[in-house]
């Protein structure tokens, strides 16, 4: 899940000291959907592994870490392009999206996704979607100074 995530990592740094433009959006979406990215490479194995296993988790009805690093992979592509363009991806896989609502139900994930990730400075009440990300790649960046 680490390599499937390492290029929406760096999205909000893109255009860095401006937020990411609408090309670097295109870009790396472009890159997600190809032969080595999230949905052309990863999804399509976790799809398979997910099939085998009789699901919801990779392991069965027993949920692993690895169904929380797949999960964070999967939220932050639906938080940084927004949820149609995830629906949209990622239609084609039905197991790796019934894994993902499966691991939202774990502990207090979903009020951590649904209410605490509300009050970070991303969040636009506006839109009700994070998209305030030069604020975010410039806390990140005082943060490691």
């Amino acid at each position: 899940s680490q390599d499937a995530r390492g290029p929406l990592l760096s999205l909000p740094f893109g255009d860095y000291p401006n937020p990411p433009s609408q090309a670097t959006k295109d870009n790396r979406l472009a890159e997600c959907k190809g032969g080595k990215g999230l949905i052309g490479r990863f999804a399509v194995k976790w799809e398979k592994m997910l099939a085998a296993s009789g699901g919801p988790f990779f392991l069965g009805s027993k949920p692993t870490i690895a169904d929380c690093g797949v999960f964070e992979v999967m939220d932050y592509f639906a938080t940084l392009f927004g949820a149609a363009t995830y629906e949209t991806c990622f239609a084609p896989f039905p197991k790796l999206r019934a894994n993902v609502i499966a691991t939202k139900q774990l502990g207090r994930l979903a009020e951590y996704c649904d209410v605490d990730m509300t009050k970070h400075a991303t969040w636009d009440p506006v839109t009700k979607t994070h998209t305030n990300w030069a604020a975010y790649a410039k806390a990140v960046r005082t943060t490691l100074a």
